[in-house]
């Protein structure tokens, strides 16, 4: 599959990005830094928790700007992926989910775009699958684009930022717009037996 040559974040050239201070002040280190407001991930964390065996997923919102250090994203919003379709261990977006991204996109977060996406691993831990790879690669090939992992279950996140062409875990700073969403997590765990067989399925 064709995508963007080099996918690196420090690849970014954002000269002609709005300049903007990055929330993140001095906490900012890296040359790259992501921002995501805590009512964004609050409605993220919202729907993952809405099944506790499939995965579900959507897209991320915001726009990219630069500050002293360098470019800088921010997730200002989530939107979430109706139509798609979700398995134990996959989620795939249709076409009927992209339409739906967009008329949602014009009609909640006008003047922004798709920054990315987000999915669920219920219960087995925040990492992409060659799947996942497959599909951030297909879709979100942009250098500033990244992907967030939820697992609903052990209440863990992760950011995959682009490095070396390949999707690389990341520090994100959550901008406190509005309280923390709480969660208890889940006692149903997947069973072990079920973890090892998505091992073994995963190295085929």
């Amino acid at each position: 599959m064709s995508h963007a040559p080099g996918l690196d974040v420090s690849n970014i050239d954002c000269g002609e990005w709005p300049w903007c201070p990055s929330p993140a002040g001095p906490q900012r280190q890296r040359r790259f830094g992501v921002v995501i407001r805590q009512s964004a991930l609050n409605r993220l964390h919202a729907h993952g928790r809405t099944s506790l065996a499939l995965e579900v997923g959507g897209a991320l919102i915001g726009q990219t700007y630069r500050d002293d250090i360098g470019p800088w994203l921010h997730i200002a919003g989530v939107i979430e992926g109706e139509s798609a379709r979700s398995a134990a261990a996959q989620v795939t977006f249709t076409s009927d989910t992209w339409t739906h991204f967009h008329d949602r996109l014009e009609i909640e977060y006008p003047g922004l775009r798709i920054v990315g996406w987000y999915h669920t691993h219920p219960g087995y831990g925040c990492f992409l699958s060659e799947m996942d790879v497959f599909i951030h690669r297909g879709f979100f090939d942009l250098p500033w684009q990244v992907a967030w992992v939820f697992d609903p279950v052990r209440l863990a996140d992760a950011l995959f930022a682009w490095r070396a062409d390949q999707p690389d875990r990341d520090t994100v700073f959550i901008e406190p717009d509005v309280p923390a969403q709480v969660f208890a997590a889940a006692s149903a765990a997947k069973p072990r037996g079920w973890w090892d067989r998505f091992l073994r399925k995963a190295k085929g």
